[in-house]
């Protein structure tokens, strides 16, 4: 089998030459293409997809002759958009950044000169992320060939199951969302926005500030419905493995009010909490329930007008000669109808389309927290009746040291 092949491109052959000595040095198992210019590298690629060799990456200099680099990534994008884009720039401006982010499919951009290392975890970073693009297309079409065969096999065993391909369909489409084409110009412009932010390109006045502000939050917040849908699917497949550890109550819960007391203060709402004093240490997996209650509050926050409340009780209960430990987030905010509160812990399904618009998110959040908390043998509901708001109650078998 002919070994993966990296392309680097730049006017200056010394600088080539650096280049190939490091990435060889670093990644033995690889073929390093050199070509000088943009028209070069375009004959490059071509003859290595006509011989069946893979190129998942190029890396190409941005001050060119005839063809910058940017011009090149673009045009490589509509050739073959399955391949990993590296710029090298020490004076590219911002617009012809964008220009690539926006339309060649950038996966980084590594200032000159470079530092060996910072150019090392790049290109493990991008040849990782190509593998994982290319099993994800294999599998998406290996299922739709299964698919093919069972609908062609019986009919009938399609129609009885209309409703579960339907479900698998909708996964596939959330599924998608962290395809290559997602991921990348997301990194991209997180990297942009944080090099602006870092003054990278020269000073910003506090209007620049607040709308490179803006971008990287927007991205953060793509970011995290990336990370939901990514764990739902863990969850629904049954690979997401819990790690139990001795776990302090207290230091959970602080952490996770951590996470949301800034948009707490941004709508004045107050924030108590409450740990019964009898209770210290629990054994769970801190990550996934911090990921727990971190949902629950942000929900809560996010569904209370201003000038509300929120509140984290913790407290131990005894039923049946069976101890638990219940966390409850309670609220001031919008209450939930009885016909709503059926859908409320769906896998892919949400409430009240009137709200959703209202408010940002995919719906996946209480979803996540009811298959989190069941793999710790615990359980999820609200708790009825409420004048106002909402009380969302986890309840966690104790298996804890006081």
């Amino acid at each position: 089998m002919s070994k993966t092949t990296i392309l680097c491109v730049d006017d200056e052959h010394n600088v080539l030459l650096t280049l190939r000595n490091q990435l060889i040095r670093h990644f033995p198992d690889c073929t390093i293409e050199l070509a000088e210019s943009g028209a070069e590298a375009l004959e490059v690629v071509e003859d290595i997809f006509a011989s069946g060799v893979e190129l998942p990456l190029v890396i190409v200099d941005q001050i060119m002759p005839s063809m910058r680099g940017d011009e090149l990534l673009i045009e490589l994008h509509a050739r073959h958009p399955e391949i990993l884009k590296v710029m090298l720039t020490g004076h590219a401006s911002v617009e012809n950044l964008g220009n690539v982010v926006n339309h060649g499919s950038l996966y980084r951009f590594i200032s000159k000169p470079w530092d060996e290392m910072d150019l090392k975890l790049t290109v493990a970073g991008a040849l990782r992320s190509y593998q994982q693009d290319q099993q994800l297309v294999k599998q998406q079409l290996d299922l739709e060939q299964t698919n093919l065969e069972l609908m062609g096999a019986n009919a009938n065993l399609e129609r009885a199951n209309t409703g579960l391909m339907q479900l698998a369909k909708l996964k596939d489409e959330f599924l998608a969302t962290i395809s290559h084409e997602l991921r990348t110009p997301l990194n991209a412009i997180l990297g942009m926005a944080e090099c602006l932010q870092d003054q990278v390109f020269g000073e910003v006045n506090p209007s620049q500030e607040e709308a490179i502000s803006a971008i990287e939050s927007s991205g953060r917040h793509l970011l995290k419905l990336i990370n939901d849908i990514l764990d739902v699917s863990k969850l629904t497949s049954g690979k997401m493995k819990l790690d139990i550890k001795p776990v302090a109550i207290a230091d959970l819960c602080k952490s996770s009010l951590d996470n949301v007391q800034q948009q707490a203060m941004n709508k004045q709402i107050q924030i108590t909490t409450n740990i019964s004093p009898n209770i210290g240490i629990i054994e769970a997996d801190e990550e996934r329930m911090r990921q727990v209650l971190i949902n629950l509050l942000n929900n809560a926050v996010k569904f209370t007008p201003m000038g509300g409340k929120v509140s984290l009780d913790v407290e131990m209960e005894e039923q049946n000669f069976k101890y638990w430990i219940n966390f409850s987030v309670t609220d001031t905010g919008i209450s939930i109808s009885s016909t709503d509160q059926e859908k409320l812990f769906q896998p892919f399904v949400q409430i009240d389309s009137g709200l959703n618009r209202q408010y940002e998110g995919l719906g996946l959040g209480l979803t996540i927290v009811k298959q989190i908390v069941e793999l710790h043998g615990g359980n999820v509901d609200l708790i009825k009746p409420m004048s106002q708001g909402s009380r969302f109650r986890v309840r966690l078998p104790s298996r804890c040291i006081n």
